[in-house]
């Protein structure tokens, strides 16, 4: 299935085929994605510009039940995909949610833009920033401690 979103009809019939009699807790229309495309939107805004975005997909479900559930409760869970304008419904199945549990909207990078993340991050830091590079001469010794400081300043060691 691979659905544009502003195809609302085939959307809307797509995920009431999956759905079945459920209601609460699902996703039941193409508005409801296209709120889960707005917000992959905005994390993808901080990180690519928007010209790298197809390809990228968002994996959305809503949030679960409150805490007066001592079960799980059916749900939908979809994944959308950037096209070069528009996002599109790639699929949609019945899943469970548990009591508490988060909506989720989980951006997935293909293995380009996961490469490009940095480079789009050190041309910005280069725009405002002047950088000092890791000197030409340095060994590979000092290359590993830098690398080793540089992970314990992003807080990744």
């Amino acid at each position: 299935m691979r659905q544009n979103l502003n195809n609302t009809a085939k959307i809307d019939a797509a995920l009431a085929a999956t759905n079945g009699r459920a209601q609460s807790f699902t996703v039941t229309s193409a508005d409801t994605l296209r709120v889960f495309a707005t917000a992959a939107e905005e994390q993808l805004a901080g990180i690519l510009p928007k010209s790298a975005w197809p390809g990228a997909r968002v994996t959305c479900r809503p949030q679960g039940p409150s805490s007066s559930y001592s079960y799980s409760a059916q749900t939908t869970k979809c994944v959308l995909e950037r096209g070069a304008k528009d996002w599109f419904l790639i699929s949609c199945e019945r899943d469970q949610v548990f009591p508490k549990a988060p909506r989720m909207c989980r951006v997935t990078l293909t293995a380009a833009q996961t490469l490009a993340v940095p480079l789009v991050a050190e041309k910005r830091l280069a725009a405002a920033f002047t950088l000092t590079p890791v000197a030409q001469d340095a060994s590979a010794h000092e290359r590993l401690e830098l690398h080793a400081a540089a992970q314990k300043l992003a807080g990744v060691a």
